[in-house]
């Protein structure tokens, strides 16, 4: 039987505990969620909870895009290179944490 890996590149090896932990904070989040959306619609509150089940289930779950279908059927060539989309979107956050913006 194989080691499993967080990241296989870097042979970073999942903890045995690692499954139950994930699933444990989910949980507290899932329900956190809907605790608050109960007090929002009970108390009529505006806005949106700062967590909501919705929220806490996008998060736990791993999201991959893939562009090679629109690169070969629509000629689609990036802009920008991912390292260079986060470049600049750290920049951008330092920025903003300079000037005290959100």
């Amino acid at each position: 039987m194989t080691q499993p890996f967080i990241c296989v590149k870097r042979k970073v090896p999942v903890p045995f505990y690692f499954p139950f932990y994930f699933l444990f904070i989910f949980r507290i989040a899932w329900l956190a969620g809907a605790l608050l959306e109960f007090i929002y619609k009970t108390l009529q509150l505006s806005g949106e909870p700062y967590i909501t089940r919705f929220m806490a289930e996008e998060v736990s779950q791993s999201h991959w895009f893939n562009i090679s279908a629109a690169k070969r059927d629509l000629g689609y060539k990036p802009k920008l290179t991912i390292a260079e989309g986060l470049k600049r979107l750290e920049d951008w956050l330092r920025l903003s944490q300079a000037q005290g913006t959100k």
